[in-house]
């Protein structure tokens, strides 16, 4: 065993470096050499050097797993089709990880990891586009609900609801959430969060109301100029403790697609403008921001019919409202989905 692992070792490490030293080689080659305008620049490139070596040996993974498969003893089957599975499912190959799965679940049907199973294949139905059918094998598979696999089932029925939500079919995401009351009654609060839910559908494609007001940059704010852009508009206060909470992973998802398209706008219900102002400036918010003195009763709190902060709305390209309240797993994936989208319609 110990030298099969000095075996493995050796051999990892030469392909990584082979593949770094060609980098290496190519970036030390004074003729090549590249130039970065910032820090930024700089670890981006890099960052995506070390994701492409990644990849490479993910890839020279699954093939070796697939190859080994065909001689694999009864005893080592599974492991190796989990490995195939989580390893197609991080290089994104949707078709080999629908077919991995049926495989490990049609072998081992009452598996302990099989929501988990089942929760890379709904993602890689609904990534390649089989949405309609992520749902019903979904529902096929609600039919043994249990205290131990509740959380699962509730979890991956929020997530292909959300995406008949980017995709405007209000009833589907509806019929979602009754399976959800129907299977999961043992469940404490789950009927006030639905009900929630519910309500925040109404703004589902509609055209998100103007904002009244102006930033704090005495500016006004036209959704025209954000055409063909993705908005988060956020309603918001720092005396709220859950809009504090979330801030850090809003900045995230800022951060990482502002570059491609991402805004975010702050409606502000502070009681005064100083404590905007001063928690700006502390925690580095880069957004535009407006300050709304008069709360709930402001013509925007009206507008967009919110009694309670935080409140969230995404706006797509078109100007058109694609989601009201925050999504199951948080926004990189939606904003990300959406961003991916518009890009393909403008080529």
């Amino acid at each position: 065993m110990y030298l099969n692992k000095i075996k493995w070792i050796t051999i990892l490490l030469i392909i990584i470096t082979g593949t770094c030293g060609a980098y290496a080689q190519k970036e030390t080659d004074t003729t090549n050499k590249p130039t970065f305008k910032s820090v930024d620049e700089l670890l981006l490139h890099y960052n995506n050097k070390i994701k492409e070596a990644l990849r490479t040996l993910e890839i020279k993974r699954l093939a070796s797993l697939e190859n080994y498969l065909e001689r694999a003893p009864e005893s080592e089957r599974r492991r190796v089709l989990m490995n195939m599975l989580k390893t197609a499912d991080f290089l994104r190959q949707y078709d080999k990880v629908i077919s991995t799965s049926g495989t490990i679940l049609k072998n081992y049907a009452k598996d302990p990891d099989k929501w988990k199973v089942l929760n890379a294949r709904f993602e890689a139905l609904m990534n390649s586009g089989r949405l309609d059918q992520a749902y019903q094998e979904w529902e096929k598979a609600c039919g043994n609900v249990n205290l131990q696999n509740w959380q699962s089932v509730f979890e991956t029925g929020m997530n292909i609801s959300d995406r008949f939500i980017e995709a405007r079919q209000v009833d589907k995401t509806k019929a979602i959430y009754n399976t959800l009351r129907k299977k999961l009654t043992f469940v404490g609060d789950l009927e006030m969060l639905l009900k929630m839910k519910e309500q925040q559908l109404f703004w589902v494609g509609r055209t998100a109301p103007p904002i009244m007001g102006k930033d704090l940059d005495g500016k006004k704010v036209d959704w025209a100029d954000y055409r063909g852009k993705v908005v988060l508009l956020e309603f918001w206060a720092t005396w709220c403790g859950p809009c504090i909470a979330q801030m850090p992973q809003i900045k995230n998802v800022h951060e990482q697609f502002h570059p491609q398209g991402f805004e975010i706008i702050g409606i502000n219900l502070d009681y005064t403008i100083d404590a905007l102002k001063n928690f700006i400036k502390q925690n580095q918010i880069p957004w535009r921001q407006l300050f709304d003195s008069q709360s709930y009763s402001s013509p925007n709190a009206i507008s967009y019919n919110v009694t309670s902060i935080p409140a969230s709305f995404l706006i797509g390209p078109d100007g058109k409202i694609v989601m009201s309240g925050d999504p199951t797993f948080g926004w990189e994936r939606v904003v990300s989905r959406l961003l991916a989208k518009a890009a393909a319609a403008n080529k």
